[in-house]
């Protein structure tokens, strides 16, 4: 059984309702920080895996809306980041910049290098380092199973005319 996508989004914020309740009736969940939606999505991943149990039934929830809300979320986070909030960070800000530059390219490097060991086109190598984690939205990140910025006939490697890997590793 599969619920409908305005369903399921309406079924999250009772969830989120519920967690909240959760969190201010139980000392300990405020104690050890647990997030309100890991309480209430816990109790719901239970009571789903009672009705399986009981009854066979599966339950799936249509998760499109997440990941359209998602690409909102992400999108306000950035309109928030300017350079002055940038370099208010001073150093030890601009140190992790770097460092997060760098272990980006050598994400990269050990993703082809890996590849080539094996035998493996290079370009398909790159799914192993940073580009996996590229394309803001999961559904398009590139390296997400069954996504399909990565299919037999959109990959690089299998088309007539190969497109850098900035380009197909981009969300579209």
């Amino acid at each position: 059984m599969e619920i409908a996508d305005f369903a399921t989004f309406n079924i999250a914020i009772v969830v989120l309702a519920v967690g909240r309740w959760l969190n201010q009736r139980f000392a300990v969940l405020r104690q050890y920080n647990i997030p309100e939606p890991v309480s209430s999505g816990l109790l719901v991943c239970l009571l789903l895996a009672l009705v399986h149990a009981v009854s066979g039934l599966e339950i799936n929830f249509n998760l499109d809306t997440r990941d359209f809300l998602l690409l909102y979320f992400f999108a306000t986070i950035g309109l928030n980041a300017d350079v002055k909030t940038l370099l208010l960070g001073g150093r030890p800000l601009l140190l992790l910049v770097g460092l997060t530059v760098a272990f980006m390219v050598l994400q990269n490097i050990t993703g082809v290098g890996v590849a080539s060991l094996l035998g493996i086109s290079p370009l398909k190598g790159l799914l192993g380092g940073r580009c996996r984690c590229w394309g803001g939205m999961a559904q398009r990140s590139p390296g997400r199973r069954g996504s399909p910025g990565i299919t037999a006939s959109t990959t690089p490697w299998r088309s007539p005319s190969p497109a850098p890997p900035w380009v197909w590793c981009w969300p579209r």
